[in-house]
This record gives C-alpha cells, sequence and structure tokens, in this order.
C-alpha cells in the first residue's frame, strides 16, 4: 500500500512544533500574535529577545499549503546625515555579505533607515528541530555578520532595543 505523502500538515500543527522549538531556546515567555495577510495567506508571529535586541519570528502560510518560515531584525539605524552616495555604498557592502550567507536563506536588506538580517526556511521541512535550528543559526550569523558590518562601518552602531518597561530605545552596540 503507498504511504500518502502529500498530506499538508494543519497550521495549528505547524504552529504547535514551532512554538515548542523555540521554547527550547529560550527562557522568555513566547507570546504568539495571530497574522492575516488576507484571503490568500495567513500566519503567526513570536517576539524573541538575543541580549536585548528583539528579534521575530514569523510562520506563513501562503494558498493553504506552502508554509515560510522567517527570522528578522533589526541590526543596525543609518545615520540621517547619510547622502546616496553613503547609502549606495553600503548596499554594495551588504550585498556582498549576502554571498557569504549562500548556505541558508539569510540576507541582509535595507528598509528605510533600518539594516534588517532575514533568514528563512519553506516547506514541509518546517519542525520543531528545524525551527530552533534555524533561529540558532539566524542568531550566529547575526553575530557574525553585525561584526562584519561594523568592522566597514562603525558609525552603524545604533540598535533598537526593548527597555525592562517595554519602550524601545535606540543604543549603541559595542
Amino acid at each position: 500500500m503507498a504511504k500518502e505523502t502529500n498530506k499538508v500538515r494543519s497550521l495549528k500543527e505547524v504552529r504547535d512544533a514551532i512554538a515548542k522549538g523555540l521554547a527550547d531556546i529560550t527562557t522568555e515567555d513566547l507570546v504568539v500574535s495571530h497574522l492575516d495577510f488576507g484571503e490568500h495567506a495567513e500566519g503567526y508571529r513570536w517576539e524573541l529577545h538575543r541580549g536585548e535586541v528583539p528579534f521575530w519570528v514569523d510562520l506563513m502560510r501562503f494558498q493553504g499549503q506552502l508554509d515560510l518560515l522567517v527570522a528578522y531584525s533589526i541590526m543596525f539605524v543609518v545615520p540621517e546625515k547619510w547622502d546616496e552616495s553613503k547609502k549606495t555604498e553600503l548596499y554594495r557592502f551588504l550585498l556582498s555579505l549576502n554571498d557569504f550567507s549562500q548556505s541558508w536563506d539569510t540576507k541582509f536588506f535595507l528598509k528605510g533607515t533600518a539594516v534588517v538580517l532575514c533568514a528563512s526556511r519553506a516547506g514541509d521541512e518546517i519542525t520543531k528541530e528545524s525551527s530552533r535550528f534555524l533561529v540558532d543559526s539566524f542568531s550566529r550569523f547575526a553575530q557574525i555578520l553585525s561584526q562584519k558590518v561594523s568592522e566597514n562601518y562603525g558609525e552603524l552602531t545604533k540598535l533598537t532595543v526593548k527597555t525592562e518597561d517595554g519602550n524601545s530605545v535606540e543604543t549603541g552596540q559595542n
């Protein structure tokens, strides 16, 4: 008898597996939010911290079957005084770092004045173990890539962090 291999796990099943994986690597109380992207996509979001730096893990399901797990964090804030040529230089440098991280779908990108690090995993391999591995690998890449950016752009030292009273502030990274 042929084994059924095309069964799509329920979104709740995937969410619960990820929650267990994240609970294994943090002592924080995990808060999960439901995300509604409209008619064709839905998902969940967890907010975590590595030290003081917040990052988010999103689970998204598209068209009722394709799952995407994404971890991302705002790594740096580009100073307002930078002109377009300096931003272009930074963008080219980030592209070279993206090549450095080819083994994972880990990328830097610019969103407004923020430099964001993002790692993702798609498909059926989203399990407790793979979610834990994604976040652990993301965290390690964040440290390595952050160091490389700081070596070349020391002025990019501001991070958005969450204080004990829940407010967000910018602080020095070093």
